[in-house]
């Protein structure tokens, strides 16, 4: 979402209803969906549904207008690529007829709406190419709109060298930029300061922009500051004071009846309950999240907030929650998709189960990737394939030494069948021998006795002669 375009929407609502003029009418509209869009693409979408008629007399530069304004509120879990391929295509539509304005808007959109769809490549040349459009036609706001979502999508990519590169970028125009554009900025280097790992070198920048935006009374750019500042603090390990800061936000958003940046809050509410081993609180605020994007009609960002929570997870070593994350970012994003997010997500969640020891289901979910390998080979780096070569490679090991240890098994399990037949034999012998040394004794024994006997008859028939 972009606070820079936050605002004046029921004001402008106002305005519209009591125009006359169609001109007149257009323009506000278009103006109004612009904007609408970024607080809820749910109602976005309702405007352009019922006035989309208005258009249809229109000239063709304000009909391309139309289109690219209200391209985003279309743009659902099942027509997002195909938004995508018609934003790309008002680029040069908006171009031929001499709109480089809105061929900016429309190659910033269209950056934006690859990064829902997990292109992050195809995202930062859009956005790049909407930075430059912008910066040529001197339309600064904008030109900063798409230079702090190129930083996120830097961030995302994790080049972050040159997110803070371009954010210093930036302070070239500061003597064209308004105060809150440059706290904006302040704001956004801030926070690549802090992913960076260098979260104390951000603390002047951060002040800076929480005084601006107080002294301007910019509540939308406070709590965002407020949400960055939470983020210094969990990078320092001070989680109650990460937790103290987002309530604070959420106190102010509620006070002034915010309607974007909600989400945002929740995702830090639940990373600081995490951090604190409040696993179950932590799993309702990602799931409030989730369910006020589905309200809104965000379809599209939810697999990026899956990303961040599964990141949150692992770096908390909650494996199981990540798992279930991952699962489910797979559940949102197109079934047959190709982008970086959706082959992150296969191999992050393929390791997952390897070291679960859950081997045959790592290898199924990358068995279910193969029918697109061959493209994404094309495009996947080579860091990438020997991640995925190793987790291959862990399944053939587990599956050879299983099959060591089965045989293994039945080597032991033949020997101990040879040595109990050849104790049992011994003991046949033994109990043979024992036999054997009893009869020959008894035998033996059997002898005398009838030696005895016979020598005592012997005496006895002697005696009766003498008689």
């Amino acid at each position: 979402m972009h606070i820079l375009l936050y605002g004046d929407t029921e004001q402008l609502q106002a305005r519209f209803s009591a125009e006359v003029d169609d001109d007149i009418r257009r323009t506000l509209l278009i103006e109004l969906v612009e904007r609408l869009q970024w607080e809820s693409l749910s109602e976005a979408s309702d405007w352009v549904r019922v006035h989309d008629d208005l258009f249809a007399e229109a000239t063709i530069d304000v009909q391309l207008a139309w289109r690219i304004a209200g391209s985003l509120s279309r743009a659902d879990r099942n027509s997002a690529e195909q938004i995508l391929l018609e934003l790309r295509s008002l680029i040069t539509e908006a171009m031929i007829a001499d709109l480089p304005v809105w061929s900016a808007k429309a190659s910033h959109f269209a950056g934006w709406l690859a990064v829902q769809l997990g292109e992050y490549t195809l995202a930062a040349r859009l956005m790049a190419n909407a930075l430059d459009g912008f910066a040529r036609e001197s339309e600064y706001p904008h030109m900063v709109w798409s230079a702090l979502n190129l930083m996120q999508i830097y961030r995302l990519q994790g080049r972050l060298e040159e997110m803070s590169s371009l954010a210093d970028k930036l302070y070239e125009y500061e003597a064209v930029l308004s105060p809150m554009l440059l706290a904006h900025i302040r704001l956004h280097n801030a926070r690549a300061n802090i992913l960076a790992g260098q979260s104390d070198g951000s603390d002047q920048e951060l002040t800076q922009a929480i005084q601006a935006f107080r002294e301007a009374r910019d509540y939308v750019g406070l709590v965002l500051s407020l949400a960055v500042l939470a983020d210094a603090h969990n990078s320092r390990g001070d989680y109650q004071s990460e937790l103290a800061t987002i309530r604070e936000a959420m106190r102010l958003h509620r006070r002034e009846n915010l309607q974007i940046l909600f989400t945002e809050l929740q995702l830090r509410t639940g990373r600081a309950l995490l951090a604190s081993g409040r696993i179950s609180e932590a799993t309702d605020s990602f799931i409030g999240a989730i369910a006020e994007v589905e309200r809104r009609g965000f379809y599209v960002v939810i697999p990026s907030m899956y990303k961040y929570m599964t990141e949150v997870a692992l770096q908390k070593e909650y494996r199981t929650l990540a798992l279930n994350f991952l699962e489910r970012t797979l559940d949102y994003l197109p079934p047959l998709s190709v982008s970086e997010l959706a082959f992150q997500t296969r191999v992050r969640l393929a390791r997952l189960y390897a070291e679960n020891g859950s081997y045959d289901q790592a290898y199924q979910v990358l068995s279910d990737h193969m029918d697109l390998e061959r493209e994404r080979r094309l495009r996947a780096s080579r860091e990438e394939w020997q991640e995925l070569e190793g987790i291959l490679r862990t399944r053939q090991e587990a599956l050879a030494l299983a099959q060591l240890e089965s045989q293994l098994a039945m080597r032991e399990l033949s020997h101990l069948h040879t040595v109990r037949i050849r104790n049992l034999s011994i003991l046949l012998l033994l109990f043979a021998s024992i036999l054997a040394v009893f009869f020959a004794f008894r035998l033996r024994a059997q002898n005398l006795t009838n030696a005895s006997l016979a020598e005592s008859l012997r005496k006895s028939a002697s005696a009766e002669k003498k008689c």
